[in-house]
């Protein structure tokens, strides 16, 4: 494997003495790939999720309660894995902002997309945690089925 293909990285080592331009061009590709990493993740993550609800729901699954179980606790995973992830996307966001207006591109600031807690890749955040309780929510619903199961009970 060549290794021109892979962008070149910033590291404690890489001199100062790099054009904006190469930096900038640096940064964006280091962004662009972690960007994408990140997306790959949430994909990867969100499809084990609806695989998991298509199998709890299935009427031919006799205990739905292992596959929410095993979901929470995927949940929480995905949720850390795409912290970790999310940070590795924005730790050099703030260097690529501070070159791009030097190079003579403008950076317009709106009042929403411009906050950081509207960055897509921070509301993306929002989605393991919501996915996580809706799964809980899954198996308190589930589990009285499966206690009073064949008893005469018909208060669930």
């Amino acid at each position: 494997m060549s290794t021109e293909s892979q962008p070149p990285h910033i590291t404690p080592e890489t001199p100062e003495t790099l054009s904006l331009s190469d930096r900038f061009k640096i940064l964006n590709e280091e962004i662009t790939l972690e960007q994408g990493f990140y997306w790959t993740r949430f994909s990867g993550f969100a499809t084990l999720h609806a695989g998991l609800f298509v199998l709890s729901t299935s009427d031919t699954i006799k205990h739905p309660l292992i596959f929410s179980s095993v979901a929470i606790f995927l949940g929480i995973i995905w949720f850390y894995v795409q912290k970790a992830s999310h940070w590795y996307v924005n730790r050099l966001k703030p260097e690529f902002r501070k070159i791009y207006p030097k190079i003579g591109f403008r950076y317009p600031q709106h009042c929403i997309f411009s906050c950081p807690y509207m960055d897509i890749t921070f509301v993306a955040l929002l989605v393991p945690i919501i996915i996580t309780f809706v799964w809980i929510a899954f198996f308190l619903f589930s589990l009285p089925s499966i206690l009073w199961a064949g008893t005469t009970c018909n208060c669930w």
